[in-house]
């Protein structure tokens, strides 16, 4: 992801300065440390041109930056504190306070596109304390619009060995069958589908309770979302928001209602969101969560062909910048 490269730069910066240290050349250490400081941010504002890097003090108070960066017992204790319904869980991967949502924020039911007897045992179910923070100030958000349902495809998802893994390693034969709504109804009106074929091996974090022929998920991408590094989704602290319902079963589906454009500008100054009613919400629902600064780093189908079908929403500890493309 582009937002995401320059910490690679400045880690390259960080290996120079311990390399220096070795050599006793310590003037070159205090170089390379001003150079951090000096050339992050400008990596930063240069990798993506909505990326935004507001006052530090606005920074500090935004929900994302408090979330992201709170420790493990100032997230548990503001959930106890919101009376947010959840479970936690065994250990799981890079996820430093795994939890289970087990009752409804605000209202809206989050959950997966897998089918229901499916979910409580699913590791894309699991996300991190701190992302279930902002994910309750989120439904808050949606409840307003009557959104009583958001679906999403992952929060937590293991990483892979390499981007030129094949997405049949996660999915068996799954296949592209059409908007993800599509799957979803059909995963409503039969949830115990099963099938007899042989798939390939699956990691153990991914074993799921059944199985199906038909499996999110990332079905409406031809392109595997696959996890490079730094990854969010490894440390539960991302989302990809697919589809939002209604209380009178309206449907808003990022990969069908969205009507984006590559490279477009999505939120902020100057903005002309589309005028169809569907578009226009989403479009909404987005840039609510820009001005509130729910979120550290939001992709929508503006920003590449892998997002066509969902908004990636995550938040970044140890940043100071905010990224809505």
């Amino acid at each position: 992801m582009v937002a995401e490269s320059w910490p690679t730069a400045v880690r390259a910066l960080g290996w120079h300065a311990m390399q220096t240290r070795q050599t006793k050349t310590w003037p070159w250490v205090l170089v390379s440390a001003s150079l951090v400081f000096v050339v992050a941010p400008w990596l930063a504002q240069a990798s993506d041109p909505f990326l935004v890097v507001p006052a530090a003090q606005v920074v500090e108070r935004s929900p994302a930056y408090r979330y992201a960066n709170a420790s493990e017992q100032e997230a548990l204790d503001e959930l106890d504190r919101r009376k947010i319904l959840y479970q936690r869980v065994e250990p799981h991967g890079a996820v430093r306070t795994p939890i289970r949502l087990t009752g409804r924020l605000h209202g809206v039911h989050i959950h997966s596109v897998l089918a229901e007897h499916e979910r409580p045992t699913t590791p894309f179910e699991i996300c991190d304390a701190r992302l279930a923070l902002a994910l309750d100030d989120f439904s808050a958000l949606l409840a307003r619009r009557g959104i009583v349902e958001l679906v999403h495809y992952t929060m937590y998802r293991p990483s892979v060995a390499s981007p030129a893994a094949s997405s049949q390693a996660w999915f068996g034969e799954a296949s592209k069958v059409g908007p993800p709504e599509s799957w979803y109804v059909q995963a409503k009106k039969s949830p115990h589908q099963s099938s007899k074929k042989k798939k390939p091996p699956r990691p153990a974090a991914s074993a799921q309770a059944g199985s199906r022929t038909k499996k999110p998920p990332h079905l409406a991408s031809s392109t595997p979302r696959l996890n490079v590094s730094p990854p969010r989704h490894p440390l539960g602290l991302a989302i990809d928001a697919g589809i939002f319902i209604k209380q009178d079963g309206t449907m808003l589906s990022v990969a069908s209602h969205f009507r984006g454009q590559i490279g477009a500008q999505t939120c902020g100054p100057g903005v002309a969101p589309p005028q169809e009613p569907k578009a226009r919400e989403l479009w909404d629902i987005v840039c609510e969560a820009y001005d509130t600064k729910i979120f550290t780093y939001v992709l929508t189908p503006n920003f590449d062909q892998a997002h066509q079908d969902h908004f990636h929403m995550d938040l970044t500890p140890d940043v100071r910048w905010f990224l809505y493309h």
